[in-house]
C-alpha cells in the first residue's frame, strides 16, 4: 500500500521540481 501512494506522490514531486 505504501509503495503505490509513493508511485502516486512522486511523479508529482518530479513534476513539480521540475517546473520551479
Amino acid at each position: 500500500m505504501a509503495s503505490v501512494m509513493y508511485s502516486c506522490f512522486l511523479p508529482i514531486v518530479l513534476f513539480s521540481y521540475f517546473l520551479a
